[in-house]
């Protein structure tokens, strides 16, 4: 999990909440980033669930909420491990629309 803020100013600050699944999200994961975004409140502006998969029966969110898959691009991961550098050449962020 990643919270993105801003530096100034001090006091209050602008938010957002960023969700990393590994594999499929689910409704509990888009529970669970609300429940976040609750607790921060109104400075919590947008939140964003990246997952390889989305579940079939996902249900939108009424809230600022993005929804990201992630996918690398001509690499084998299960049959090697590859450097950092390559990993990060290699991902595409798409977005996904509900």
């Amino acid at each position: 999990d990643i919270l993105a803020k801003e530096t100034s100013p001090k006091g209050t600050m602008k938010q957002i909440i960023i969700e990393v699944k590994l594999d499929r999200a689910t409704n509990t994961d888009i529970e669970q980033l609300h429940r976040y975004v609750n607790e921060i409140g109104e400075e919590c502006i947008a939140s964003v669930l990246i997952a390889k998969y989305f579940s079939r029966n996902i249900v939108p969110s009424k809230q600022h909420m993005y929804f990201w898959t992630y996918e690398f691009s001509d690499l084998r991961l299960k049959e090697k491990a590859y450097p950092f550098d390559d990993l990060l050449s290699a991902l595409n962020l798409l977005p996904y629309d509900i």
